[in-house]
């Protein structure tokens, strides 16, 4: 079994240059491209938009938070001037109790945040359409991730089916010899 399994191996070898003959003949040869897709990723219209979005909504929301305590601050130093059991005293320290619980809230609400944008089908998309319109058959990360394969590929240069009937034909006529 090993042997067959290594002569199998040794006429992949062989068959692979014979593919590539056999495909010659029947293909027109691919045209590649090469994208990198965290500069179009840092391009992205959205993304310069978002950022600046994100930028305005943080700078607005520390300034609520800003103005909220100023108010406190405010109101502590009228409290800490008056006598504490007066009327206007007691007033004052519940006024801050609600000035404090909704700066809290406020805290606790979070941020806003802008909204997301999906950038990975667009950009497949984009590249689809450039590779359409330039002639290109294959467009490859120039960075590829884990597991990430081609970005965009034509079917007319897929050849997985000659292979499959090459290691098929390759692993017949061992057998046969085998005999």
């Amino acid at each position: 079994m090993v042997f067959r399994l290594s002569f199998a191996c040794l006429s992949l070898l062989v068959v692979v240059p014979a593919l590539h003959a056999q495909e010659a003949k029947t293909h027109k040869p691919a045209v590649i491209g090469i994208v990198n897709e965290d500069d179009v990723e840092q391009a992205h219209p959205l993304r310069k938009d978002r950022a600046a979005v994100e930028k305005k909504q943080t700078a607005e929301w520390k300034e609520g938070i800003k103005q909220r305590d100023d108010e406190i601050e405010e109101l502590a130093k009228k409290w800490k001037a008056l006598e504490p059991t007066s009327d206007e005293a007691k007033k004052l320290k519940l006024e801050l109790s609600k000035l404090s619980s909704a700066r809290n809230q406020f805290i606790s609400k979070g941020q806003p945040r802008p909204p997301r944008y999906d950038s990975f089908s667009e950009i497949r998309q984009a590249v689809k359409a450039v590779c359409d319109r330039e002639g290109i058959d294959l467009a490859l990360p120039s960075q590829p991730r884990g597991g990430e394969g081609p970005l965009y590929f034509n079917q007319s240069i897929d050849i997985t089916n000659l292979v499959i009937a090459e290691v098929e034909a390759a692993v017949a006529k061992a057998a046969k010899a085998e005999k």
